[in-house]
């Protein structure tokens, strides 16, 4: 969404509609295509090795950004070396014309090198061709950072919170070097970056309630990344309501007792949706005031209760849970109550 955003600024851009990333969906994208766009920006998913490599028979990128090597599909590839051996696959076909953008914090990432294509990396602890500094938290009213584009140094906004913004965006501008767009393009481009539906959703209701609609999907580290969100964009009470992460294998119990470790500091009410999600509740309970349900009904009595203004309220969970109906429940509910 942020690659597209900038490139908007200055060609026809067709990109991945939904999550039509797989070996479906993917083809249905490329038939979207015509000679109407200037470029197209993809999005190629995988669960297992081989699936990207089969991806990139049908549609061949120039230019490959791979943003993290994190623990999203770990329950079939097992460890986060597979996980990076897998996403490595998109550069199958590269050579010397081809470039691999990549995230230089990442321990995986930041050990790419190849003779035959080129590569430049992202980072905001100067570790990168693309660097990111003076970055500024502005709460809900998003992130602001400086990086140099074509050898001068200039501030960039983001309309959105979250670290994982900025690294999204410095990967934003080292494609826009690439095809030469103006510094106001490139500003505009990030300027105007929108999070897609579910990811990331700031919704603004009345007596100064936030809900952050983050219920698209959810692993480990994106977990994390939301309740950084959550912590960095508080005026009053951090609710996290969290349920299940899906697809993690072996590794589940100790990602969902992660996330509980992860949430010390960082909130003032938990409230632990379905059946891993007692793990998180486990870890949590000791540090603030924590509550588990197995089911979201069940949750949502608790939620109506307690709710007040100035309260920030993270949704968030894999998919499958579908925790948008929680979000429903609490804006129709405060609406009620109007």
């Amino acid at each position: 969404e942020m690659i597209s955003s900038i490139l908007s600024q200055k060609f026809k851009v067709h990109k991945t509609r939904k999550n039509y990333n797989n070996e479906i969906g993917l083809p249905l994208t490329i038939f979207d295509m015509s000679n109407k766009y200037d470029v197209s920006v993809i999005e190629l998913g995988m669960s297992n090795l081989g699936e990207i490599k089969r991806l990139v028979d049908i549609a061949r990128p120039d230019i490959a950004v791979i943003t993290n090597i994190g623990t999203a599909h770990i329950e079939n590839l097992k460890t986060r070396k597979n996980i990076f051996k897998a996403k490595m696959e998109i550069t199958t076909y590269f050579n010397s014309d081809n470039l691999l953008i990549v995230n230089g914090d990442d321990d995986y990432l930041s050990t790419v090198s190849n003779k035959n294509y080129n590569i430049v990396k992202t980072s905001i602890s100067n570790k990168g061709n693309y660097n990111a500094e003076d970055i500024i938290n502005l709460g809900s009213k998003g992130i602001e950072f400086t990086s140099k584009y074509k050898g001068n140094k200039y501030k960039f906004k983001i309309n959105a919170p979250g670290i994982h913004n900025v690294y999204n965006a410095l990967m934003g501008i080292a494609v826009a070097d690439k095809f030469n767009l103006s510094l106001e393009q490139l500003i505009d481009g990030i300027y105007n970056y929108k999070p897609s539906n579910m990811r990331n959703d700031i919704i603004e209701l009345p007596d100064g309630i936030r809900i952050i609609n983050d219920c698209y999907n959810a692993n480990l580290d994106s977990m994390k990344a939301a309740i950084d969100v959550l912590n960095s964009i508080s005026n009053g009470r951090r609710i996290a309501i969290l349920g299940d992460m899906y697809e993690l294998g072996d590794f589940s119990i100790k990602a969902h007792k992660d996330v509980g470790i992860y949430l010390k500091d960082k909130c003032d009410i938990l409230i632990s949706v379905g059946q891993d999600a007692k793990y998180i509740y486990d870890e949590a309970v000791n540090n603030m005031k924590a509550y588990y349900f197995r089911t979201k009904e069940e949750a949502c009595q608790l939620i109506k209760k307690i709710i007040t203004n100035n309260d920030t309220i993270l949704v968030k969970a894999s998919r499958a849970m579908q925790m948008e109906s929680v979000v429903d429940f609490i804006v129709k509910d405060r609406k009620r109550g109007i």
